[in-house]
């Protein structure tokens, strides 16, 4: 709880009433710098038997950041509960594989690598459904 409580105290004010996406980028940067100091903390939880419950927890806490968000957006208004639930689990659990993906393959954990994956999907064009 205070590692994600954290990451929320790091954020500019104004971000968390601008897009979702404009949030999930400055919120995965955090994440990362949080990572960056504490590197050899997380790679031992990562390898322990906490790891699962550290994920879960870490997931559930930015998808309801990324819900929040949502619900601020003026747009969100024709969003339903339910997709706004599926695109910020959508979201949590797209950062947390990846970083999970990195750590399990022992990359290093370079910012300015990782903040391209995650702008690359971000900025994917998305289509609708009719």
């Amino acid at each position: 709880k205070e590692i994600c409580a954290g990451f929320q105290d790091q954020l500019p004010p104004d971000v968390l009433t601008d897009d979702v996406n404009v949030y999930f980028l400055h919120m995965s940067r955090e994440l990362l710098r949080f990572i960056d100091r504490h590197e050899k903390l997380v790679r031992n939880v990562a390898d322990s038997s906490l790891s699962s419950v550290l994920m879960d927890s870490l997931s559930e806490h930015i998808m309801m950041d990324v819900l929040q968000v949502l619900q601020r957006m003026q747009s969100s208004a024709a969003m339903s509960r339910s997709r706004m639930e599926g695109l910020a689990a959508f979201y949590s659990g797209g950062l947390l594989n990846t970083l999970r993906l990195f750590l399990k393959r022992g990359l290093p954990i370079d910012e300015e690598p990782f903040m391209w994956i995650i702008s690359d999907f971000l900025n994917q064009k998305v289509y609708t459904m009719k």
